[in-house]
């Protein structure tokens, strides 16, 4: 799920012609932080004992 939305916002910055530099670098950005955050909140998750997933 959070791969696809990966996939397909690289697909839209690549194929974008009328973007400036700032605007891919800043689209990049974002995605890559939003992964990142993705990545903590599920360790976070994974983390906590069973019952609290209860």
């Amino acid at each position: 799920m959070i791969y696809e939305v990966i996939i397909r916002e690289s697909i839209q910055i690549i194929t974008s012609d009328k973007q400036s530099e700032a605007e891919v670098i800043r689209r990049w950005a974002s995605l890559l932080f939003n992964l990142l955050a993705h990545k903590i909140y599920s360790a976070h998750l994974l983390s906590q004992p069973i019952y609290f997933l209860l």
